[in-house]
């Protein structure tokens, strides 16, 4: 092979390689993007599911805590589910619905599970087994698959 066909050759390699590189990199970015919109059509339907919940239990979680006040009993004042790291933040914050206001990346990880335990309370009993709450009635898992999530509850 001479000098010349040797460039053409190397030329041809080096080109076709790097055609290659750009196009398997568009595709893994594609099949990045096809990921990231299954993901959260997944969370916007939980989260519909579970406003759904929400309102079929609203009425009831109002009237179970109106009879835990009046008796004394277990009152619910705030509750919420999700990111560890955000939950444990919560616990020294005052106001924390201004915060979350204020912090909305932290606020996606998080959901008010005020209502649905207000609902599970039972003449002053709330009773939770110690597995992943995402599957307990008004409940989702608002952060991502991997990170740790906790439950916080204030109440009376």
């Amino acid at each position: 092979m001479n000098e010349f066909n040797k460039k053409i050759f190397s030329s041809i390699f080096i080109g076709s390689a790097l055609v290659l590189f750009i196009a398997a990199r568009y595709f893994k970015s594609k099949n990045k993007k096809i990921k990231e919109t299954k993901v959260q059509k997944q969370i916007i339907d939980k989260q519909a599911k579970r406003e759904i919940e929400i309102k079929l239990i609203q009425k009831k979680a109002a009237e179970l805590y109106v009879n835990e006040c009046k008796n004394n009993g277990l009152v619910i004042i705030e509750a919420y589910y999700g990111n560890s790291q955000i939950i444990e933040e919560l616990w020294f914050i005052q106001d924390k619905i201004l915060f979350l206001e204020k912090n909305q990346l932290k606020k996606n990880k998080i959901i008010d599970v005020t209502i649905p335990l207000r609902f599970q309370v039972n003449e002053s009993k709330l009773i939770l087994y110690g597995n992943s709450k995402k599957h307990l009635f008004g409940f989702y898992n608002p952060s991502d698959c991997h990170e740790r999530n906790s439950l916080y509850i204030k109440y009376f």
